[in-house]
C-alpha cells in the first residue's frame, strides 16, 4: 500500500510540474532589434518603419558596434546594411554566419543593390530589404520573421517538454513495475506450490485442468517483464 501511494504521489507532482497552459506557449517576447546603418537618415528611416511594432530598437553604425551588442545583449533580429565605414555587412555575416546561429541571431541584410542580396543570402541572411524603403514592405517582412522565431521558439519548448514528458514515462513506469513486483511474486509462489501440490499427489485430471489454464505461464511471463 505504501509503494502505491508513493506512486500516486509521484504522478501528481510531474504531472503538475510538468503542465504546460496554453499561455504560456502562446506568450510573446519583446523582440529586440539591432539597425546597423551608418547614415543616420536611413537608420531612422528603418526605425520609423518599425515604431508601431512591439519591438525594441537599437541603432549602431558600424560592425565594431554590432559586435560589442552582440556580447553584451544579442538583438533578436540583425538589420544590416552592405556598406559600413568598416567593412562590408555581407562579408562580415559570412564570417559570423555560425556565431550568429549559436546566438540565434536572425540577419536581415540592406543594400540599395539588388544584386547584393544573393551575397547576403548566401551569408547566412534570413531575407534582404532593398533601399529605397518600402514602409509596409519592411514592415511585413519584420513581422514575418518574428513570427518565425516565435514559432521556432515554441516547436523547442515543445521538444524540451516532450524530452521530460519521456523522462517522466520512464519513472513512472519503473516505479509501477516496483509496486507490483511483490505481489506477482507471491502469485508465482502460491502457483509454483500449487502444482507442486498436484504433482505430489498425482491428481493428473486436476493438474490437466491447471495446465490448460495457463496461469502459471501468464503470471511467470508477467513477472519477466517487470
Amino acid at each position: 500500500m505504501h509503494h502505491n501511494e508513493g506512486a500516486g504521489v509521484l504522478t501528481q507532482r510531474k504531472i503538475m510540474d510538468l503542465d504546460i497552459e496554453n499561455e504560456e506557449l502562446e506568450s510573446k517576447v519583446l523582440r529586440r532589434i539591432l539597425i546597423v546603418e551608418d547614415q543616420e537618415e536611413f537608420a531612422d528611416m528603418l526605425a520609423d518603419c518599425l515604431a508601431s511594432m512591439k519591438v525594441q530598437v537599437k541603432k549602431v553604425p558600424s560592425l565594431a558596434a554590432l559586435e560589442e551588442c552582440l556580447q553584451t545583449e544579442p538583438p533578436h533580429i540583425v538589420l544590416l546594411d552592405h556598406v559600413l565605414s568598416d567593412g562590408f555587412g555581407s562579408a562580415w555575416a559570412a564570417d559570423h554566419r555560425e556565431a550568429l546561429k549559436e546566438l540565434g541571431v536572425s540577419l536581415i541584410g540592406i543594400s540599395s543593390h539588388k544584386d547584393i542580396s544573393s551575397e547576403f543570402l548566401k551569408s547566412g541572411a534570413r531575407d534582404f530589404i532593398q533601399k529605397p524603403f518600402n514602409p509596409a514592405e519592411v514592415e511585413w517582412r519584420i513581422s514575418n520573421e518574428i513570427r518565425f522565431l516565435d514559432c521556432e521558439e515554441q516547436n523547442q519548448m515543445c521538444m524540451d517538454r516532450l524530452a521530460e514528458l519521456n523522462v517522466f514515462k520512464d519513472e513512472l513506469l519503473a516505479t509501477t513495475a516496483h509496486d507490483i513486483r511483490s505481489p506477482i511474486g507471491n502469485m508465482i509462489a502460491i502457483a509454483d506450490l500449487l502444482e507442486k501440490q498436484v504433482l505430489d499427489h498425482e491428481k493428473e485430471e486436476l493438474q490437466e485442468i491447471f495446465n490448460e489454464s495457463g496461469s502459471v505461464v501468464h503470471v511467470r511471463c508477467l513477472a519477466r517483464g517487470l
